[in-house]
């Protein structure tokens, strides 16, 4: 051991006395494995390390699938009942929902996110309460006393963590509940994070209505045993079984099984092994330019290594000498590295979005340390192994010999060579993946959505269903707040609807029009509906292609119309006006008359294509929960606080969200998107920065092994620009090899992270040469320096060298 020490000890000063090169090194390595930790910190937080729950592997979340709710995951709470008493690959099944309350104890009063919760979700996860007890079976159906669970935040916050206020009354929108228990702080439902109090839900477990209510996120425990495909095969017979028994409500809706981890990371996953594989480059270019340097420095010593054989030292104590001292660099560098990837995750969380699951998760730990130093030992390690290899080859004759020197560094040469051609293809993938990604943020930042996007304020509007039980009460309830906000002298126009563009809130239904032959039972029109007051559309700015708008006369007691979009028009009346036509919703049981056609709102993402849309007015179909639209006369931020006030103040019942201008729904919008572009782009310019290092490296130890030869030229009339063209033409051959592989590389990765692409092809030639061009700028100004050193040889200095 003290031994191996002293060694280490004598690496060290040797380093010292070509600190260059030490510095150099260390740096090169620690930034880059760097790099790599912090990667590794976000890809074990998200993907690797198990949900914060007991045998977290054996839950998994039941989807009931149909293309009218593809891409929501959710089921009606009769079909989990009947999957939980009739499955034996589950242990049991749990379901749950947001939603929202006022919240008050004493004189206190707070608009607080519940969830809505049946008692078996608690028994899946394995959740024990921190105090008091949870929900009983016979709280599902039981609504006599009702009770609730808080979240530690909340009582921790709002109920000064005293363990008295289990058995405490409180009241939710005027109705009492009493407190039975508090969830420990560790307690983290994926996705319901944000949920402060918990009640059970209520429902008659035979209820036909509420198999088509599929709105609850649907976990369960696999029973000892049993595996996903099991509980997949097992439950889509069920299901089946449960379409014949309830064909109104499930005939045409099938069942899946997913892993809950697999499910929460699921739009995820392809991002983190992009950045990944982006990382995995950078390292390989930072073993390129480290490579380069031991090389150099290996030639350099190999007279010394020679003198040290010659006087009786082993070939293995030679390459010892090497060893020790890439030890001596991957031990500074695992300790850089470490300092690099705390600095860069508190970074990257700072600035990724908050949509990011389990970022709560991500940190640099004793693991994170283990791994940066496991990672710096094992690439300074194999990386030196080829210097000392190739040192302990050179004989000793052969290397004391005359010119012996040049013919070993024209052996490194070509490996250098070959690494910096590595560099370029390295540098020009992540160059073109980094362009790619530009062109497609700057095509989100350009999006017009066929309405005028300026001056649009929007905020959400909940009202207490115990307190406004009619819905003649809701109507009368939007008009005067519409009124009061368009009163106001900075706004310009205010409508109200359910969903909108950027702001969420769209359902599908499945509609028939009338009057027209359908053979196949099962066929409908899949349709995303809204309810929208009569001023709405107005408020947006979208153009009527056909018929009218929305009136105050289309009240509950006239006949119902509707609104349908050109996409709906499109697709289901080609060949016809749509106008007079009347349409049928299958799930509501009503007919409505088509009125109108207005303007798609084109989507977000340029990828996509309108969704047939049909709106409803709210003056019929009011429901509980809405936005306020605003259209301002002058910058929307003045305006904010002022459509918040207009709105609380009329009710300190009415749940008020916050309001937002449009552009700043874009700007969040653009978080997840700007991220992904800064990360590849922070590695991209770090790749160019290498690239042209290891370019100007080799070009200079090229030149400076030429010297004598440059200097003979000189002498025989050779011009300073023959010289120059001779250097960079070297430079151009070893970026021209660089980009055939680069390019090859930049479509394989483009090809992996097209699902982050948007409105942008992988194949976008405009990125590939802009991306090939820059390149081949830096590299010619990285070589323009040893060119002209070259071009500027003296013969007689080069003779005497």
């Amino acid at each position: 051991m003290r031994d191996r020490l002293a060694r280490l000890r004598s690496a060290s000063l040797q380093l010292l006395r070509d600190p260059a090169f030490a510095i150099g090194a260390i740096l090169l390595l620690g930034l880059g494995i760097g790099a790599s930790t912090a990667v590794f910190a976000f890809v074990r937080g998200i993907l690797l390390r198990p949900l914060p729950f007991a045998e977290s592997e054996r839950v998994v979340i039941l989807c009931e699938t149909n293309e009218a709710i593809a891409g929501h995951c959710v089921a009606a709470p009769p079909n989990a009942l009947d999957w939980a008493d009739r499955a034996r690959t589950l242990e049991s099944i749990g379901q749950g929902r947001e939603w929202s309350f006022l919240l008050r104890h004493g004189d206190q009063s707070k608009h607080v996110n519940a969830g809505l919760a049946t008692p078996r979700l608690f028994e899946v996860l394995r959740t024990q309460p921190l105090h008091g007890r949870l929900f009983a079976p016979t709280e599902l159906t039981q609504d006599d006393a009702p009770v609730a669970i808080l979240s530690h935040e909340l009582w921790s916050v709002w109920f000064n963590a005293d363990r008295s206020v289990v058995g405490r009354r409180v009241e939710l929108d005027g109705r009492p509940f009493t407190l039975i228990g508090v969830l420990p702080p560790a307690f983290r439902l994926p996705n319901y994070d944000f949920v402060e109090l918990w009640v059970p839900f209520h429902f008659n477990p035979r209820d036909e209505e509420r198999r088509s209510w599929r709105g609850f996120v649907t976990l369960a425990r696999l029973a000892p045993g049993a595996t996903r495909e099991q509980a997949a095969a097992e439950l889509s017979s069920i299901q089946q079984q449960l379409a014949i028994e309830h064909p109104a409500t499930n005939e045409g809706w099938g069942v899946s099984v997913a892993s809950l981890k697999s499910h929460v990371v699921r739009g995820t996953k392809t991002q983190l092994v992009v950045f990944s594989a982006a990382i995995g480059l950078l390292l390989l270019i930072t073993c390129a330019n480290l490579a380069a340097l031991l090389l150099v420095r290996a030639s350099a010593r190999q007279h010394e290594f020679a003198l040290r054989v010659a006087l009786g030292a082993s070939t293995r104590r030679i390459a010892g000498l090497i060893i020790n001292e890439a030890v001596v660099i991957g031990l500074a560098a695992g300790a850089l590295a470490f300092l690099v990837a705390w600095s860069a995750v508190r970074m990257f969380s700072h600035f990724a979005p908050a949509t990011l699951p389990r970022l709560d998760e991500i940190s640099v730990d004793a693991s994170a340390l283990l791994f940066a130093f496991a990672l710096a030992m094992a690439t300074a390690l194999l990386v030196a192994a080829w210097p000392a290899w190739r040192t302990t080859r050179v004989a000793t004759a052969v290397a004391l010999r005359e010119g012996a020197r040049q013919l070993t560094d024209r052996f490194g040469l070509r490996l250098r060579r070959a690494l910096v051609v590595v560099e370029i293809a390295v540098a020009l993938t992540l160059l073109v993946g980094s362009a790619l990604l530009v062109r497609s943020f700057t095509t989100l930042v350009d999006w017009q959505p066929g309405i005028p996007r300026e001056r649009l304020i929007v905020v959400s509007l909940s009202v207490p269903n115990q307190k406004y039980t009619e819905r003649t009460q809701l109507t009368r309830l939007f008009q005067q707040l519409e009124r009061e906000l368009a009163a106001q002298p900075g706004i310009e126009a205010v409508g109200t609807a359910s969903a909108g563009p950027l702001f969420g809130g769209e359902e599908s239904g499945r509609f028939r029009v009338e009057g027209r032959d359908y053979p196949d039972p099962k066929e409908a029109a899949t349709l995303r509906w809204y309810d929208a007051a009569p001023e709405y559309l107005n408020t947006l700015g979208l153009p009527l292609r056909r018929g009218r708008r929305f009136a105050e006369s289309d009240h509950a007691s006239a006949p119902a119309v509707a609104i349908i979009n050109e996409a709906a028009q499109r697709r289901y009346f080609a060949d016809r006006n749509p106008v007079g036509q009347r349409i049928r919703w299958l799930e509501g049981e009503q007919s409505f008359e088509i009125v109108g056609v207005v303007a798609d709102v084109r989507p977000f993402d340029p990828s996509e294509t309108a969704e047939p849309e049909i709106y409803f007015s709210n003056r019929q179909l009011p429901r509980w929960f809405t936005y306020f639209v605003a259209r301002t006369r002058g910058e929307p931020a003045a305006q904010l606080r002022t459509v918040e006030t207009v709105l609380q103040r009329n009710d300190p019942d009415l749940q008020v969200g916050t309001a937002r201008a449009l552009d700043e729904l874009v700007d969040r919008r653009l978080i997840a998107p700007r991220f992904q572009m800064l990360l590849i782009g922070c590695l991209a310019l770090v790749a160019l920065a290498l690239a042209a290092a290891g370019v100007f490296g080799v070009l200079a130890y090229t030149v400076a092994l030429r010297t004598t030869e440059f200097g003979i030229r000189a002498a025989l009339g050779a011009r300073p620009g023959q010289t120059l063209r001779g250097v960079l033409i070297e430079a151009v051959v070893l970026y021209a090899a660089g980009a055939i592989f680069g390019v090859a590389g930049a479509l394989v990765l483009a090809r992996a992270m097209s699902g982050l692409l948007f409105g942008t092809p992988p194949t976008h030639p405009v990125s590939y040469i802009l991306a090939t061009l820059v390149l081949f700028a830096v590299c010619l100004l990285a070589s323009a320096l040893p060119a002209l050193r070259a071009a500027r040889v003296q013969p007689m200095a080069a003779l005497r060298m």
